[in-house]
C-alpha cells in the first residue's frame, strides 16, 4: 500500500472515551467481534452508556497493547456473510473499547481497576483451558498467572477498597467454552480464597453481591482479514486500522438469568434487535451448539492442518474433508443430541453452510489454540455417549483424536502446520513420539489425567482403535486414509 493515510484514532472520527465500566478479560479478535459489537449496539440504541478496558491474558507480545492503545482502543468491524439469503458486507468504527493493558508489565494499572466506583461488568474468554485452579499460585504473587487467580485478587481489591459495600459487587459474564463456565469460575474465586486465608466476609460478599451468570457465545470472528481486503477496506475508509477485525453477520449470545431476568432484560432490551437469548437453564443451547459447530473445528482442525488446509472454508471445497465433516456431523455427532432430530439436523446443515461463506479467511491455526482442552469439552462427551450406546468409539471422533495426536507427536513441516498449545503439553507429546513406538506412545498420552482430565484408555476400544488409525495415517498419509475411512 504506497498510500500514506492517518492511523485511526478518536480525534480522527471523533469518537470520544466512554466511562469504564466493563473489564474485558482478552485482547484478541472474538471478544472484539462479539462483545464488543454487541455492547456497541447497546450504546447506539441508548441502552447503555459506558466503556471497556481490556486486559491481556498472557504475558509476553506487548506490542499489542501497544499497537491497540496506540489507536484509543478503537477498531473496524468488517461483518461479511449472507443474512436472510441477502449479502450482507459492511464495516463501521467500534469504539466501545477504550484502551488495553497488560496486568504483568503494569500490575499496579491492573489492580487499580478494582478501584473504580463505576465498574459493574466483567467478561471473559480465556478458552477452555483458562478456567482452572492451581494451588501453587500465591495470593501475594504480582500478579498471579492464572485467570480465577488473577480475578480474586482484583475483586478482594474492590472488596477492600469499598469495606464489602454490596453496591459495589460485579457482574461476570464468562464466554469460556465449559459447562457451568462462571460457576466454576465462582466456585474458583472461593477455593482461592480459603487457600490463602482471605477475610471470610469476603466469601459472602462475592456469593451475594456479584453476580456469576453462565453464557454461551456462538459467532465466527477470523480476525484479521487477508491484505487484499486489508488494502479495499484502507481505501474505502480513509485511515489506517491495524486493529481491523473480519465476522460473519450471525452471533448468537445465551445468558442464564440466574434470577436476574429483570436486570439482563432492561438491559437487552428487544428493541435493541440483538440475538440475545435470556434462559434459566442453557444447558440444552450449549450442547447443541459446543458439540456441532466447535465439535466439528476440534475434529477437523489437525487433520486440515496436516494436509496444509489453510482455511474453513478451503476445507469444505476440499472432497475428502467436507466428506468427513460431513459424515462426523450427521452420523456421530447429531444422533446423540437429545433434541428433536429435525431441529438439530437443520441446525447442523445452518452450521455447514456458515463454514462454506467464502468471504471468511477463517485459519485453522487460528481454531487449533489449545486443541486438547478444547477436544475434551467438545468431542469427548460426544464419544462417552457414542460408546455408551454402540459400545465401540466411532470412526470420525477416534480419528480427530488419532490426527490430533500425531499433529501434537511429529515435528511439524512447517511452523504453521504445528500445535498451539501450551510448550510443557507439546513437549510432552513429542517427547513421548520420538521416544517409543506409536502403541506405548498413544497408551501413554491417552492415560495421562492431566491432559484429558480422566484415563482415556478405560473408554472401551479406544486406544486400541487411535493406535491402529495413527500408524495408518503415518504409513498412508492423510489423504488415503481419508478415502478409506
Amino acid at each position: 500500500m504506497s498510500e500514506t493515510y492517518p492511523t485511526l484514532n478518536r480525534s480522527l472520527v471523533n469518537k470520544p472515551a466512554k466511562t469504564e465500566k466493563i473489564i474485558q478479560f482478552g485482547t484478541g479478535a472474538f471478544l472484539k467481534g462479539f462483545i464488543n459489537d454487541i455492547f456497541q449496539q447497546l450504546n447506539d440504541h441508548g441502552l447503555y452508556d459506558g466503556g471497556i478496558v481490556a486486559v491481556k491474558l498472557r504475558p509476553g507480545n506487548a506490542q499489542q497493547i501497544e499497537q491497540i492503545n496506540r489507536q484509543d482502543g478503537l477498531f473496524t468491524l468488517n461483518v461479511r456473510g449472507v443474512d436472510n439469503g441477502k449479502l450482507v458486507d459492511n464495516y463501521h468504527v467500534i469504539d466501545i473499547q477504550n484502551r488495553a493493558l497488560s496486568p504483568y508489565d503494569d500490575v499496579d494499572g491492573f489492580m487499580a481497576l478494582a478501584d473504580n466506583p463505576e465498574l459493574e461488568w466483567i467478561v471473559s474468554n480465556t478458552t477452555e483451558a483458562g478456567i482452572c485452579f492451581d494451588e501453587q499460585q500465591q495470593f501475594s504473587d504480582a500478579p498471579a498467572l492464572g485467570f480465577p487467580a488473577k480475578l480474586t485478587q482484583l475483586l478482594y481489591r474492590r472488596y477492600q477498597t469499598f469495606n464489602g459495600d454490596s453496591s459495589k459487587g460485579v457482574t461476570v459474564l464468562c464466554c469460556e467454552l465449559i459447562e457451568n463456565n462462571a460457576q466454576v469460575l465462582l466456585g474458583y474465586l472461593k477455593q482461592y480464597a480459603q487457600l490463602w486465608q482471605l477475610d471470610a466476609e469476603f466469601e459472602h460478599w462475592l456469593s451475594q453481591h456479584c453476580y456469576f451468570h453462565n453464557t454461551l457465545v456462538d459467532r465466527i470472528v477470523t480476525g484479521r482479514p487477508p491484505e487484499p481486503r486489508v488494502v479495499e477496506i484502507t481505501q474505502a475508509v480513509n485511515y489506517h486500522d491495524a486493529e481491523l477485525i473480519e465476522t460473519e453477520s450471525y452471533y448468537q449470545w445465551v445468558i442464564e438469568t440466574n434470577g436476574r431476568a429483570e436486570v439482563l432484560s432492561k438491559l437487552f432490551a428487544e428493541s435493541a434487535g440483538l440475538n440475545v437469548i435470556l434462559t434459566e437453564d442453557l444447558t440444552s443451547y450449549r450442547q447443541r451448539k459446543v458439540r456441532i459447530l466447535n465439535g466439528a473445528h476440534t475434529g477437523c482442525v489437525a487433520l486440515a492442518q496436516l494436509l496444509d488446509i489453510e482455511t474453513v472454508y478451503q476445507a469444505t471445497q476440499t472432497p475428502l474433508i467436507k466428506q468427513f465433516l460431513q459424515r462426523l456431523v450427521f452420523d456421530e455427532i447429531v444422533p446423540t443430541i437429545n433434541q428433536p432430530r429435525a431441529e438439530v439436523t437443520a441446525y447442523a446443515q445452518a452450521i455447514i453452510e456458515r463454514f462454506e461463506n467464502p468471504f471468511l479467511f477463517h485459519a485453522w491455526q487460528s481454531i487449533a489454540l489449545n486443541s486438547i482442552s478444547k477436544w475434551t469439552a467438545r468431542l469427548l462427551p460426544t464419544l462417552q455417549d457414542v460408546v455408551a450406546g454402540n459400545g465401540k468409539p466411532s470412526a470420525g471422533i477416534a480419528t480427530s483424536l488419532a490426527a490430533l495426536l500425531l499433529l501434537y507427536g511429529a515435528q511439524p513441516k512447517t511452523p504453521a502446520q504445528g500445535p498451539q498449545d501450551a510448550p510443557e503439553i507439546i513437549t510432552k507429546f513429542q517427547t513421548a513420539f520420538q521416544t517409543q513406538p506409536v502403541e506405548r506412545f498413544v497408551g501413554q498420552i491417552l492415560a495421562d489425567k492431566t491432559l484429558w482430565g480422566q484415563d482415556l484408555t478405560a473408554i472401551p476400544g479406544l486406544a486400541e482403535t487411535v493406535t491402529e488409525m495413527v500408524g495408518q495415517l503415518q504409513q498412508q498419509g492423510v489423504e488415503t486414509y481419508l478415502q478409506q475411512v
